[in-house]
């Protein structure tokens, strides 16, 4: 496994989390901010699914900072209703 694989797997992980209710968006929010702290973007990442590529865009512009854990989680429960 290359490493933008493994790095993607973490975003999978995260999306899968939160579609299964495991994990609140709060904490998907602020395990995508411990990412990004590690230097793991979802932007970097290239999926052809399109539920993940909805997760990752949120999960990118959340990584750079673009919109607050606030914000991103409004967005990641606009994601989950669309998916639903």
């Amino acid at each position: 496994m290359n490493r933008q694989q493994e790095q993607q797997k973490y975003f999978d992980e995260i999306a899968k989390m939160i579609t299964d209710k495991k994990i609140t968006l709060k904490q998907a929010c602020y395990m995508i901010e411990n990412l990004r702290d590690s230097g793991i973007f979802a932007d970097v990442m290239d999926t052809e699914e399109e539920q993940q590529k909805g997760f990752n865009e949120i999960a990118a512009i959340l990584a750079d900072s673009k919109i607050t854990s606030k914000q991103a989680c409004e967005l990641f429960e606009e994601w989950i209703a669309e998916w639903k």
